[in-house]
């Protein structure tokens, strides 16, 4: 054949081989017969340099060992091959490495930020405890506000930075529908808490039992999603089950009751009756 025509041939060989890796995708490829018909040379090249999805690659690898000769020219072409490796395997280490360090800050913000939170909580009580509501002085007042609403934003921005990780705590508990409680000394009288809704965080029921006062809702506390929340707000009082949640939920239980003046208790029982007792028992101290 004529210098041109053979340029003529070669240039429509190439086009159509481009095409066939194309259509048939790294998948189907077949690189024994490639070399067969297009020649080991331009089967080499198209398979280390043919642009794929990176979670192929594993292929490539795989289809180069199918054209590997222990010659010389094969071996340049291997070490070829394990450059784009090295590379390929130091660009994802830098990006792990990248996201690690994200995460640490991501970590260390959130104890920064649940810190302040606990300060705010700790004056906000502080201010509460000081003198009666209706003698609180306007700036009081106006202090207790503002440290609300910190607390809200520290909230909503701990909420937004928060990582997709569990704590290690112990599993949420069925809570015990004793009526009668185990309490042996003297029992609260409960008709204060008549007409009112308890949120338990950090248990669950399984059955609904009558015989109490109130209305009680439930969340095991594991998640912070739409019912969680929504437990937070139908409450007129909050009782957390401090061995049961994490310190994300008992922080977000706790901020929510400080800006919505809610009374919260902190409990160790699972006994539904006794909870109410010692809430009971509180609210007459309180009184």
């Amino acid at each position: 054949m004529a210098q041109e025509d053979r340029y003529t041939f070669w240039q429509a060989a190439n086009a159509e081989f481009v095409k066939e890796l194309l259509d048939i995708g790294a998948m189907g490829w077949v690189p024994i017969e490639y070399k067969k018909h297009y020649g080991p040379s331009r089967t080499r090249f198209c398979i280390m340099y043919f642009p794929i999805a990176e979670s192929l690659e594993d292929l490539r690898t795989k289809y180069i060992s199918l054209l590997f000769k222990r010659e010389r020219g094969d071996n340049a072409f291997l070490l070829r091959r394990i450059g784009q490796l090295t590379d390929a395997a130091h660009k994802q280490t830098v990006k792990y490495n990248k996201l690690l360090r994200q995460l640490d800050e991501q970590k260390h913000t959130i104890a920064t930020f649940q810190d302040k939170i606990g300060v705010a909580n700790s004056k906000i009580a502080s201010l509460t405890e000081q003198q009666p509501i209706t003698e609180r002085s306007k700036d009081d007042i106006r202090r207790i506000r503002v440290l609300k609403s910190f607390v809200g934003e520290l909230l909503a921005e701990l909420w937004e930075m928060r990582p997709e990780e569990s704590e290690d705590v112990q599993e949420p508990p069925v809570l015990v529908e004793d009526a009668h409680g185990t309490q042996t000394s003297p029992i609260p009288d409960l008709a204060d808490l008549e007409g009112k809704t308890v949120s338990i965080i950090g248990g669950y029921r399984s059955r609904a039992r009558n015989g109490y006062p109130c209305n009680i809702i439930t969340h095991d506390g594991r998640k912070h999603n739409s019912h969680f929340y929504a437990a937070l707000q139908q409450a007129d009082i909050i009782v957390v089950l401090r061995l049961f949640v994490s310190h994300a939920s008992m922080w977000e239980a706790k901020a929510y009751a400080a800006a919505e003046d809610k009374p919260i208790f902190y409990v160790q029982e699972i006994n539904i009756r006794s909870i109410l007792n010692i809430v009971a028992e509180n609210n007459e101290q309180k009184g």
